[in-house]
């Protein structure tokens, strides 16, 4: 089975980074940039206990959430504390402003806002998590920051918290039998597609709290659209694992991997062959699909 994120650490992501770079079409940069926000996240990660988290589930509370269409964590009672967003945001800005070497980056102009207290870290985690886009469209807009920019800095800061909250709530919920289009344990979209190893069932894993769930092969898991003429996909290469899922009736798209096609004493997070396949997002793009990812932004409701 492919290796959720939840269960990485730094030493596998530096294995699995030196592995890829040599690949074809694989872009170094993006894999080093990982690796650097992943070992801040990792850093923090350590440091947090389930229970401080997130208040005891039962799986009845579990199953009724669910059965409403809702993921079991509820935003509104995360418990991120006090010190540790704030330092783990800093973590993460340090990372991109020394990439950019610009003071005055989306990170750099975040930073200065939590630092004069115009702006909550808490807060910000809370939200992504919620996916409130009229919450980012506000704060874009007072910062004169581009949107994605900043829910790129508010996912990479709150996922930590929500990995250390999954690893005890995963368990009060048959993921096999989950099947949704956002992650039955809090609400993430997908990050990416598989077909996994041992049975060929389509998996997603959440790009939030790294869980995996299991999900209709042939439907869109952005509309539902079952309608095999308006579903497809597309792969570069001869033989290539990785392929993009699309739906031409909503023209969103999510990526997979065939872990049936991989070497079997290969395993790969699939966080890592995410940035791997850069390549394919790109190509997506400029075909006019959407990455199912940014989906939950276009949606004007929040979690209950």
């Amino acid at each position: 089975m492919g290796l959720e994120t939840a269960s990485l650490t730094p030493r596998d992501v530096d294995e699995q980074v030196q592995g890829l770079t040599s690949e074809k079409y694989v872009d170094p940069d993006r894999l080093h940039l990982f690796r650097e926000l992943f070992e801040a996240q990792y850093q923090t990660e350590t440091k947090l206990r389930p229970k401080e988290l997130y208040p005891p589930v039962t799986k009845e509370e579990a199953n009724a959430r669910t059965g409403r269409g809702l993921p079991v964590i509820d935003p509104d009672k995360l418990r991120l504390g006090v010190t540790e967003p704030k330092d783990l945001l800093q973590r993460i800005c340090a990372v991109l402003a020394e990439r950019t070497g610009d003071g005055n980056s989306p990170s750099g102009q975040l930073l200065q806002a939590v630092e004069s207290g115009q702006l909550s870290p808490d807060e910000l985690a809370r939200k992504s998590v919620a996916y409130d886009r009229g919450y980012f469209e506000q704060l874009s807009e007072r910062m004169s920051v581009d949107k994605e920019e900043i829910v790129f800095i508010a996912e990479a800061l709150v996922a930590p918290f929500l990995r250390v909250c999954a690893t005890s709530i995963r368990s009060k919920v048959n993921l096999d039998l989950a099947l949704s289009k956002r992650c039955p344990v809090c609400g993430g979209a997908p990050l990416m597609g598989k077909f996994r190893r041992e049975d060929g069932r389509r998996m997603f894993e959440c790009s939030l709290c790294g869980s995996q769930w299991m999900f209709e092969r042939l439907r869109c898991p952005s509309c539902g659209n079952e309608h095999q003429d308006t579903l497809g996909f597309f792969f570069v290469g001869e033989g290539s694992a990785f392929r993009v899922d699309k739906c031409d009736k909503c023209r969103n798209y999510v990526k997979t991997v065939d872990e049936r096609q991989g070497a079997e004493n290969v395993q790969r997070a699939l966080a890592l062959q995410d940035v791997a396949t850069l390549y394919l997002d790109i190509i997506a793009a400029k075909e006019g699909y959407q990455n199912i990812r940014e989906s939950p932004w276009k949606e004007s409701t929040v979690h209950d």
